[in-house]
């Protein structure tokens, strides 16, 4: 597990209605000392946000367009800026060995130094994971 690599959690939320299990995309965004894990879903629902520019802190929803960033994610995709709590390390490893967590693929480098900008300086971002993720771009010498 990486600073910007993409995830898909199969059951990352229930469907109100039927209950079955449903899947999101998930960027890692830092990486905690206690290895718990800084992240933001991806979505291809807008909801307001802009396409441009790419980092949108307004109202009603603030996020990071990606773009279409090919394979299974072939839609115009944000990086959904609402707040998370961080993933607890242990439970990402236990997900992962029961395949509830797959790695999908990393964001290129380019796409992912502005992205954690954005991310960082988002609203609804805490304090502490403004300096983990800050910390990262430093560490994966951004501009």
């Amino acid at each position: 597990m990486a600073v910007g690599d993409i995830y898909l959690h199969a059951q990352y939320y229930r469907n109100a209605t039927t209950q079955q299990w449903m899947s999101k995309y998930f960027l890692v965004l830092a990486i905690s000392p206690s290895g718990d894990i800084v992240y933001r879903v991806l979505t291809s629902q807008p909801h307001g946000r802009p396409n441009s520019p790419p980092c949108y802190h307004g109202d009603p929803v603030a996020g990071y367009y990606l773009g279409i960033l090919g394979g299974a994610l072939n839609k115009p995709t944000w990086l959904d800026l609402h707040p998370h709590k961080d993933m607890d390390g242990d439970i990402f490893a236990q997900n992962i060995s029961d395949e509830v967590i797959s790695f999908c693929r990393p964001l290129p480098i380019g796409m992912l130094c502005p992205a954690l900008s954005c991310a960082a300086n988002a609203p609804d971002t805490t304090n502490a994971q403004y300096g983990l993720i800050l910390n990262a771009r430093d560490t994966l010498g951004c501009p």
